[in-house]
């Protein structure tokens, strides 16, 4: 695929799992999740999601497990793809967001 259009999902991605976690979660470990970076692989298969959170990382850990299928579904109403990735989500521990911070 080509680079340009892969960094373009990689946005279009992003955009839709925030306004999923942001208005239709209603699990309250998941509500204060922050998208940082969403990765797709070449084929649209996988995407690594980045995310950050002010809660109990563990916490919001259990809780992204439980509702994949949810965001998942969510994601297959939004967008017109053939197949909705699989997510794996990756939350940033502070060290890395202070890295994060520093190196933009």
């Amino acid at each position: 695929m080509n680079e340009i259009r892969r960094m373009k999902w990689n946005e279009t991605f992003r955009r839709t799992l925030s306004d999923i976690f942001t208005n239709r979660m209603r699990d309250p470990r998941l509500k204060n999740i922050t998208v940082v970076n969403v990765s797709l692989n070449r084929d649209l298969r996988k995407a690594k999601v980045l995310l950050s959170t002010m809660q109990n990382p563990q916490d919001a850990s259990f809780a992204l497990d439980k509702a994949e299928g949810f965001i998942r579904k969510e994601l297959a109403k939004e967008l017109s793809l053939r197949y909705v990735p699989a997510l794996k989500f990756h939350i940033l521990t502070e060290e890395e967001k202070l890295w994060m911070d520093s190196s933009t």
